[in-house]
């Protein structure tokens, strides 16, 4: 995910998946060689047409993971403006800062302490916006680091901590204990055990419903 500084003071995200999608269309021609050089040379017979099923699932994983993704926080209208393009669908809105609960970071559920996978959400009044649809992997140390200048902007604590504390509340409002004691893992680098009581002696006041 890429970010600037706008000359008033705008935070602008932008994340795509171009290069995704350009290895997987790659890798579909990759597949497609064969039958291609199969039909130059005289037929495609039904072994030689296989690696045809191999291109089409590479195709589709391109068109499924296509996405262009752009978060603007305007710190002097108080208001986050976004737009999401996806292969079949567009969102665009806006949110004064008065209606973001908090900003998280999630784990993928694949996600582990030698390869973890993260991205970024808005909590506001009315749902959950991850910033990219897809996770990023080898880069939580940099999603932290985006998450404290997001936050500073929006005037919320930019401390690691309490960037923890809020992803965790938000993963158990929404019935995800499992994922609020994997993130405390992750983050802490502490035990299982440390983890759950970690995450159990939360004040039940400060969870939010």
């Amino acid at each position: 995910m890429k970010h600037h500084t706008e000359p008033d003071g705008t935070l602008v995200l932008t994340a795509d998946s171009r290069l995704m999608v350009g290895m997987l269309v790659g890798a579909a021609w990759l597949c497609a060689v064969p039958v291609l050089r199969a039909w130059l040379n005289g037929g495609v017979n039904a072994h030689d047409a296989t690696p045809l099923i191999g291109s089409a699932m590479f195709l589709f994983a391109a068109l499924a993971s296509y996405e262009r993704n752009r978060f603007a926080f305007d710190p002097h209208r108080k208001e986050v403006r976004w737009s999401r393009r996806c292969l079949w669908s567009r969102d665009e809105g806006r949110a004064p800062f008065s209606c973001v609960r908090s900003l998280i970071i999630h784990n993928a559920i694949r996600s582990t302490k030698t390869a973890p996978s993260v991205r970024l959400a808005l909590v506001t009044d009315e749902k959950e916006i991850p910033l990219s649809r897809a996770y990023a992997g080898g880069v939580r140390r940099e999603y932290e680091a985006l998450a404290a200048m997001i936050r500073r902007v929006m005037q919320m604590s930019a401390e690691p901590a309490d960037l923890l504390l809020d992803s965790v509340r938000v993963a158990l409002a929404q019935g995800r204990k499992l994922d609020a004691i994997k993130l405390v893992r992750l983050t802490k680098g502490v035990s299982l055990e440390e983890a759950t009581r970690f995450v159990e002696t939360l004040p039940a006041s400060s969870t939010p419903s």
